[in-house]
């Protein structure tokens, strides 16, 4: 037998013993849970009833009680989320491709022949300067790291 609950400033979580507002489980309910836990789902107590949640469906509120996010708040945590994927591809893109800039401006300020052609060039800075429309339009949303 195992009990989930909130207990003191420990947080949730299985524990041996009862205690106030603990829910009780059944050992194969708790194995079922650290199994849907281990496979990267979240272990939630709400409503009464501790399951296994895909991730980011539930938070926990300022006391400390489970809330569940409503689909609207959905929606724009996963546009937020999109958009931050969306910027630090961006910004890897741009950190990944400095040397390629750097070493063709070298190459001609040198008078050598340049590793890239012309048309690649030109390329590389048309994509360089998508990927930092795209950073600049991720900044509405802060700090995006």
């Amino acid at each position: 037998m195992k009990y989930f609950g909130f207990k003191g400033n420990v947080g949730y979580g299985f524990y041996d013993e009862n205690f106030d507002g603990a829910i009780q489980l059944s050992d194969d309910e708790w194995q079922e849970l650290l199994s849907e836990q281990s496979n990267g789902k979240d272990i939630v107590m709400f409503g009464g009833v501790v399951f296994a949640s895909e991730p980011n469906l539930y938070y926990l509120d300022t006391n400390g009680i489970y809330q569940k996010y409503s689909s609207e708040e959905l929606q724009e945590l996963a546009e937020i989320n999109q958009v931050v994927t969306t910027t630090n591809t961006a910004l890897n893109f741009l950190n990944d491709t400095d040397w390629k800039v750097t070493r063709h401006r070298d190459q001609q300020a040198q008078g050598i022949e340049t590793s890239l052609t012309e048309e690649e060039y030109q390329q590389l800075l048309v994509d360089r300067q998508n990927a930092r429309d795209s950073v600049i339009r991720g900044e509405k949303y802060g700090n995006l790291e």
